[in-house]
């Protein structure tokens, strides 16, 4: 199974990370279905006022916990915790030891995060951890993100991924 690519359902990374991590964690989801929650998340931002924003600058995460409350756990069986909502200055190391443990090999769970680098941010689904990488079933073919490679801080030469910890939203199926 292939992640949904950003220009298939529409251009807007939050909303595949949504469809994409609801894929994972109920098994194979076909188009049709992935379409239906794809437009059911647009009607939603529709109603709330907030769909020209979205479409023009991307999603928040109240705009994406919003969807996940309203429009996913009503048609899903999934939930999600927020571990670090309190904590935006969480340590790379706690933040990635907290994702590693809750991607544990037998459940399946997965981890809507959102990252910045350089130029630009984006919202990916990560759905495996080791020491070293998180393995991503992402709307932009990414496949990983490297440890060496992030910060929560500051973006850096050396640290050129800023995680923001406030904004990573675990999902689990109940």
């Amino acid at each position: 199974m292939k992640p949904y690519i950003q220009g298939q359902l529409d251009g807007l990374c939050g909303l595949y990370s949504i469809v994409n991590a609801t894929r994972l964690l109920n098994g194979r989801m076909s188009k049709a279905a992935a379409t239906e929650l794809f437009h059911s998340c647009l009607n939603h931002l529709h109603e709330k006022g907030g769909l020209p924003d979205v479409i023009c600058y991307g999603m928040g995460i109240h705009q994406m916990l919003s969807l996940l409350r309203e429009v996913v756990k009503p048609s899903y069986p999934l939930d999600y915790d927020r571990p670090f909502r309190h904590s935006a200055k969480t340590p790379v190391d706690k933040w990635w030891a907290t994702c590693m443990d809750f991607l544990s090999p037998g459940q399946p769970r997965a981890i809507i995060l959102d990252f910045a680098m350089w130029y630009w941010s984006h919202w990916t689904v990560a759905w495996q951890a080791t020491e070293q990488r998180l393995f991503t079933f992402d709307s932009s073919e990414r496949r990983i993100i490297n440890r060496r490679h992030c910060t929560t801080s500051e973006l850096s030469v050396e640290h050129g991924i800023l995680l923001y910890p406030a904004q990573t939203i675990f999902l689990f199926r109940k």
